[in-house]
């Protein structure tokens, strides 16, 4: 089989590849043939919702807790930069470590490790609350509630292909619209919460919404096809090294990189910016809210709209428009009105990456490749880590006056890159064919 042809998961393959054919038993192609794409499946959607309200929501608005805290719990200690940091520490675990989740999904099941993820990410909330010393905080918020955060979403992404084919993109759009929810309700209940009661106990607050929404999430989890494994055989590493084989795959992982390590600098620097520019921390913390809320939605129509016109042609045109955003649109934000156009237009097509990501992937690799080409996707994303502290070293290496104008154009070149390297990657698939949905 050529390695760079588009697969055609839904179809029979040809009886000339016989090697695909003799590795995959009736059983396989039957359970292959009949994906729902629906029924039983929108429940685990919901899971999916849920987990990433959590997930995602939390480190989404991250920002606003490094912001309160240098103020407040670590002044003269620590500064807003150094908080940031653990944000990244959180992106770099999650994305980093999802082999390892791979691993114990396929020993232990996809549902088990679903679960595990939900109570690693309940109980790091809880601890974050104790936390005094800002390497605690790199230890419950950054390790332990990225590792919560690798295991769940990664058995999410390999559980949903199980479900749905055709409406895979609006599955996974739904999926990833959580995040941006998530990040509204948090970001009102945090700020109103740090001001009343104190940063401890915002912690808390998310933590008893996590045990809510991930426990729910966990009933509501289930695989189509459960892997048969036994539980005594040996663990095996999920990334094949002859996922390599496809150029095409190559190319989109280099895109990849780009646009995730793109959208990192602009969410974690919106607070810090805010002040900036003479807006309060309460203001801010709207700022973030109107941020997920339009992200949430954004999340979902360009899944949706992937299904409609190619996902890839989905992915290249929101990445332009965020990359344009950084361009045109932040430099100018010095009020609060032209602030909120930025968070408008930037955080409905800033993140879109995370609903599109894995259909894009299952689209381009092989049937039997999808869960090793995840791994390498998502440890590849771990790239993204390093966005704000490259962000942070440019703004301090700019001349007085022109650190967030550095940091703007550091984004927007980003997402630029982006879109060159997942342009090669549509003119190879689409074989003259121009204006086909890729």
């Amino acid at each position: 089989m050529n390695s760079d042809k588009i697969p055609d998961h839904d179809d029979r393959l040809d009886s000339e590849d016989s090697t695909t054919i003799n590795e995959q038993s009736t059983d396989d192609k039957d359970e292959d043939n009949n994906i729902p794409d629906g029924g039983q499946g929108w429940a685990v959607v919901a899971a999916g919702f849920l987990s990433q309200f959590i997930m995602f929501g939390t480190s989404n608005i991250w920002g606003l807790f490094a912001q309160a805290q240098a103020e407040t719990v670590f002044k003269g200690r620590a500064s807003t930069t150094a908080l940031m940091s653990v944000g990244s520490m959180y992106t770099l675990v999650t994305f980093g470590l999802t082999p390892i989740a791979t691993m114990l999904a396929d020993r232990f099941g996809a549902r088990t490790t679903f679960a595990l993820g939900g109570i690693l990410m309940t109980l790091a909330e809880f601890l974050s609350a104790c936390a005094t010393e800002v390497w605690h905080l790199y230890l419950t918020q950054g390790v332990l509630f990225g590792f919560g955060s690798a295991i769940s979403y990664m058995a999410m992404s390999c559980v949903i292909p199980q479900w749905f084919s055709k409406k895979r993109g609006a599955a996974m759009g739904i999926i990833s619209a959580g995040a941006g929810l998530g990040g509204l309700a948090e970001s009102s209940m945090v700020g109103i919460v740090i001001d009343r009661y104190g940063i401890p106990w915002a912690f808390r607050s998310i933590g008893f919404l996590s045990l809510l929404f991930c426990g729910t999430s966990i009933f509501l989890f289930k695989e189509r096809v459960p892997r048969k494994r036994s539980k005594d055989s040996p663990i095996k590493s999920p990334i094949k090294l002859s996922t390599f084989n496809s150029s095409n795959f190559i190319i989109w992982i280099a895109a990849a990189a780009f646009a995730v390590t793109a959208s990192s600098p602009p969410l974690f620097y919106l607070p810090k910016y805010a002040a900036s520019v003479g807006v309060s921390t309460a203001t801010s913390s709207n700022l973030m809210g109107i941020h997920s809320a339009v992200s949430s939605v954004g999340r979902f129509a360009v899944g949706y709209i992937g299904d409609k016109i190619g996902r890839i042609n989905a992915f290249i045109i929101a990445t332009t428009m965020a990359g344009l955003c950084c361009f045109l649109l932040w430099p100018f934000a010095t009020t609060y009105n032209s602030l909120l156009c930025f968070v408008i237009v930037w955080g409905s097509v800033s993140h879109t990456y995370y609903s599109l990501s894995a259909p894009i992937t299952a689209s381009i690799v092989d049937k039997n490749d999808i869960a090793s080409a995840f791994g390498i996707v998502f440890v590849v994303s771990s790239v993204a880590s390093a966005g704000v502290p490259i962000a942070t070293i440019i703004e301090s290496a700019s001349p007085s006056g022109l650190g967030y104008l550095s940091v703007q154009m550091f984004s927007g070149a980003l997402s630029m890159c982006a879109i060159l390297v997942c342009l090669i990657l549509r003119t190879k698939l689409a074989k003259g064919r121009h204006f086909s949905a890729i």
